[in-house]
């Protein structure tokens, strides 16, 4: 810190010529804070308009998705009945479900799980967990609970009893002429 008056004018004369230097080196200095603080700006109301977007899109997907699911998930909860039904039939228990993803709808799908055992538990049907004479039988399970629900004046499925057991193919094929017995069903 200088100590007298001289020592702290030259003091003052050497750090204006500091600062007055360092605007001569960059001229641009000043034009390219004033320009950034413009693109802040602009960006800046930018992400409000967009923030402002984001929620009105999501508004209308949420309006969208209100309309129509509740429809599916009834939908599905009518096939799980029926199909909760014709495994009962056949000594077996399985279930349908929707398999919901928030909003990446692309990830919706249908969950069908079974047991065939009696001390199993219900598996996600896989060819990791049943063999394929059992997704077979999960396979028409779930075509003929779909026929309940559909109109159309006929179906054809060929080589249906592929890998199942003998068992299991007698057991399709009482489950299969009961469905197709039933009044205003497709042949």
């Amino acid at each position: 810190m200088p100590s007298t008056i001289e020592e702290l004018e030259e003091a003052i004369q050497d750090t204006t010529s500091q600062a007055n230097s360092i605007l001569f080196i960059n001229n641009n200095i000043l034009k390219e804070y004033e320009d950034r603080q413009r693109q802040i700006e602009d960006l800046s109301t930018k992400l409000d308009a967009d923030k402002k977007e984001s929620r009105r899109c999501l508004a209308e997907v949420d309006n969208i998705k209100g309309k129509w699911l509740p429809t599916l998930r009834n939908l599905v909860a009518q096939i799980n009945e029926i199909f909760s039904q014709n495994f009962q039939q056949m000594a077996v228990a399985g279930e349908v479900s929707l398999d919901e993803h928030d909003m990446d709808f692309d990830k919706f799908g249908i969950l069908i799980k079974v047991k065939f055992r009696e001390n199993g538990h219900l598996e996600v049907l896989s060819a990791h967990h049943q063999s394929g004479g059992e997704r077979s039988v999960s396979t028409i399970v779930y075509l003929v609970s779909l026929q309940d629900l559909t109109n159309c004046p006929f179906r054809v499925v060929d080589e249906i009893n592929q890998g199942m057991d003998p068992i299991n193919e007698r057991k399709m094929f009482q489950q299969l002429v009961r469905a197709a017995s039933k009044p205003n069903t497709p042949q």
